[in-house]
């Protein structure tokens, strides 16, 4: 299983240091990479973006599976993630790309895809999708006047409670203090400029600047507590 897990980004270089390093677990110098952008319903300038990006940038081959509106064969969707060596999930609305991937079956395809070696990462929804369950700001989605925190279902590879963004936001950090003391969980916090890296059995954080820190948020002596992840103690679960 290789998966990167990018909590966000501060720079454009930031992000590129990290999504490096997914592509290089690939084992290869120019690889086949594909997008995922269901979370943001397959917006074209993102799409146009991706591969100019990493075209001119990256020197990779590049396509994109659009099913956020389109509805295609699972024997397409099979031939585009066959056709990739690593593949970006673009961040967004979570639980709306969540629904929409159990609904057709895209879901089963990606899992399948990811026992058989694969490279997949992303930021944000993209990191989420990985772990049992992502705090996620989705709701914004539906009522941007009214809306809170909730937890969206992953696909479990990773056993552990994770939010991405995380210190991007007091609001965000305050809503998983109370849901950690309300749950009693313990949960991932990955920062902008940091991402969990998942390479077979090895588990362990990277950075895009300094100033990305993964953290871990529990109960201790009954209060919610934020400590930085110490990859030697924090063992997580795959």
């Amino acid at each position: 299983m290789k998966i990167v897990a990018i909590g966000g980004a501060r720079s454009t270089e930031s992000f590129r240091k990290m999504i490096r390093h997914a592509l290089k677990m690939t084992g290869k110098k120019n690889p086949n990479v594909l997008s995922i952008p269901t979370a943001i319903t397959d917006e074209p300038k993102y799409v146009e973006n991706f591969d100019s990006r990493y075209k001119k940038i990256m020197k990779c081959k590049t396509d994109s599976l659009l099913i956020a509106k389109l509805n295609i064969s699972k024997k397409e969707m099979q031939k585009k993630i066959d056709w990739a060596d690593a593949v970006h999930v673009c961040g967004g609305n979570t639980l709306k790309m969540m629904r929409r991937w159990r609904r057709i079956g895209l879901d089963k395809i990606i899992l399948k895809a990811i026992k058989q070696g694969k490279v997949f990462y992303g930021e944000s929804a993209g990191a989420i999708c990985w772990f049992s369950y992502g705090h996620s700001d989705s709701m914004w989605y539906y009522n941007k006047k009214k809306w809170d925190y909730i937890f969206v279902k992953g696909f479990g590879l990773i056993d552990a409670y994770v939010a991405p963004h995380f210190y991007e936001e007091k609001r965000r950090v305050n809503s998983i203090k109370k849901l950690v003391d309300k749950k009693n969980i313990k949960l991932i916090g990955i920062d902008a400029d940091a991402a969990i890296v998942v390479d077979g059995k090895n588990i362990y954080s990277i950075k895009g600047s300094n100033k990305g820190n993964v953290y871990v948020v529990e109960k201790v002596n009954n209060k919610p507590t934020i400590r930085k992840f110490n990859e030697k103690k924090d063992i997580l679960k795959i």
